[in-house]
């Protein structure tokens, strides 16, 4: 429960602590403003969208955790001790993480699927 406020909280804060003209900047492709001469239109509507979007988003990390407590709780299908994992599982999924956290540094400042946008206006 407030593991679901801390991220409603921080969605609300990142999308609207962030000015709309930010959000624009980081999602605008150089190559299409230089084209267009102005940020698209698609940029504008879609951080509209964004930003209306994120109310839901926020209101469902609240809810949700509420709606899940209130369920009954259904029994295990296989017997195993309770909150573990087994340690390969651990391991694999960390390593996966840290395979996902190292391929994203290199370019963490840039505005994302720069490749796919370049590709299609090419």
């Amino acid at each position: 429960m407030l593991t679901g406020a801390v991220l409603a909280i921080l969605t609300l804060a990142v999308v609207f602590g962030v000015s709309r003209d930010a959000w624009i900047e980081w999602f605008s492709h150089p190559i299409r403003v230089e084209r267009l001469g102005r940020v698209p239109d698609d940029t504008v509507s879609g951080v509209g969208l964004l930003r209306l979007a994120a109310l839901p988003m926020a209101a469902g990390w609240l809810v949700i955790p509420l709606l899940l407590r209130r369920l009954p709780r259904c029994p295990q299908a296989t017997p195993s001790r309770p909150g573990s994992l087994p340690t390969t599982s651990v391991l694999l999924i960390t390593l996966i993480t840290l395979l996902g956290v190292a391929l994203r540094i290199p370019r963490l400042f840039e505005s994302l699927w720069y490749d796919e946008i370049a590709a299609l206006i090419s």
